[in-house]
């Protein structure tokens, strides 16, 4: 899982990042819908959130792993009780990894500052973790679904 200055650009450029999710793919789209509806206050924010990492992450054109159901399902119920810290110290691992991806979850995840309208998260701790969740998830999804594809791979040849 990689993020290239070339895709970072594509999606921020784009006036609606992940607007088709649900056709390039619908178990990601869940997985962003599911959220947004356990967190009704705070889902505009975790749509955004979501589909912006979705399109980052799959861009859909074959060249990343589209996220299947059993990964997903898997990935949510085996990190359902991590902590916010544990969420925060593997968001941070990643940008040892993946310095621009670990930029545009750094960026999302920021709160705003006063007179910056609601660009982005706000002083409310409650969508702070929420949007954190997601991201986390999203992000833990596509390493175990690479993980998957690599062994699925290598057990067919």
């Amino acid at each position: 899982m990689r993020v290239t200055e070339d895709r970072l650009t594509e999606v921020l450029v784009r006036q609606e990042p992940g607007r088709h999710l649900a056709e390039t793919n619908p178990v990601a789209a869940m997985l962003v819908e599911s959220t947004a509806a356990t967190y009704p206050l705070h889902a505009e924010r975790i749509r955004h959130a979501g589909r912006f990492f979705c399109e980052l992450l799959c861009p859909g054109d074959g060249g990343a792993a589209t996220l299947t159901l059993p990964v997903v399902s898997h990935t949510f119920v085996r990190e359902e009780h991590t902590t916010e810290a544990q969420m925060r110290a593997h968001l941070a691992r990643i940008t040892h990894r993946d310095l621009l991806l670990g930029l545009a979850a750094h960026a999302v995840l920021r709160p705003s500052r006063p007179g910056r309208g609601r660009d982005r998260l706000g002083r409310d701790p409650g969508e702070c973790e929420a949007v954190l969740r997601t991201v986390y998830l999203l992000v833990r999804m596509h390493e175990i679904q690479e993980e998957t594809d690599a062994l699925e791979r290598a057990l067919n040849v």
